[in-house]
């Protein structure tokens, strides 16, 4: 099976059976979204829930919006979309919780466009890696040094 790699900021759109990943979810959060009626895929790796121009991340929003435009083009329904998210973590020692924010906000921009929310895995203070196959819908999530499980 084909495997693409999310790496920070990105986000991709596909039709095609394959296991979309997203290495090293501290903070970031990995959202996968799934039309099962048309069998089609989108999943990014958010880094912030506001974009820095200076650095070049985008909005939580953003890749949001980009990824249902994606979806839309390719024919889908925000009705037939679940949502799978992973992340959020609070890794580093601080009372600013950029994880927890992170994937508050994204849950809500889900919650107002009426997306189902079907699993998550967030929080914590460990990173995980999420590898989502599009064919079956499961999501695999691995703590560092901890086992792999489905959501």
């Amino acid at each position: 099976m084909k495997r693409i790699v999310l790496l920070i900021n990105d986000f991709y759109t596909t039709q095609e059976a394959m296991e979309m990943v997203c290495h090293g979810l501290g903070s970031c959060v990995g959202l996968f979204l799934q039309d099962r009626y048309l069998n089609i895929t989108s999943g990014a790796h958010i880094p912030v829930t506001i974009s820095y121009e200076h650095t070049g991340y985008k909005s939580a929003e953003e890749i949001l919006m980009n990824m249902f435009n994606q979806l839309s083009e390719k024919g889908s329904s925000l009705k037939n979309l679940r949502a799978k998210i992973v992340g959020g973590a609070s890794i580093f020692k601080s009372s600013y919780k950029i994880g927890e924010e992170n994937v508050n906000v994204i849950r809500e921009l889900l919650i107002n466009k009426k997306v189902f929310i079907a699993a998550q895995d967030t929080g914590g203070n460990i990173a995980r890696t999420a590898y989502f196959n599009s064919a079956t819908g499961d999501c695999r999530v691995q703590k560092a040094a901890q086992q792999i499980y489905i959501i």
